[in-house]
């Protein structure tokens, strides 16, 4: 996490209720912390939590997400990790669905033979 900010818009020292409507927030970080991949803006709700995620970035030093509310967020940065899927051979799709719809039929089979056994 980089940071939380308190996102108001303030006259004075009293906080203006806004109107419903779309925000877009920019918000300046260090230089430090613009080597990142990947930004995320959260919601923290009244209790603390994270009410919701939103997708950011990284413009001119600033990271800039849009929302429909001002308030408490957080801001994250991450580094992208691509894995690569290790090569496995190529399957035969049909006969494997085959062979799993045989055992699953056979395993129904035992199943209710058994059930048959115990009722009776």
């Amino acid at each position: 996490m980089i940071a939380l900010y308190d996102i108001n818009v303030v006259d004075g020292t009293q906080v203006v209720p806004m109107e419903d409507g779309e925000f877009t927030i920019s918000i300046s970080i260090p230089e430090s912390m613009q080597k990142f991949d990947t930004y995320k803006a959260f919601y923290i709700d009244n209790d603390g939590k994270i009410a919701e995620t939103l997708d950011a970035k990284l413009e001119n030093g600033k990271v800039v997400f849009t929302t429909t509310h001002l308030s408490t967020y957080g801001v994250l940065g991450y580094n992208n990790v691509i894995e690569e899927n290790p090569k496995t051979s190529d399957i035969n799709l049909p006969a494997m669905i085959g062979l799993i719809l045989t055992a699953l039929f056979g395993a129904t089979f035992a199943l209710r033979k058994r059930l048959s056994k115990v009722n009776k």
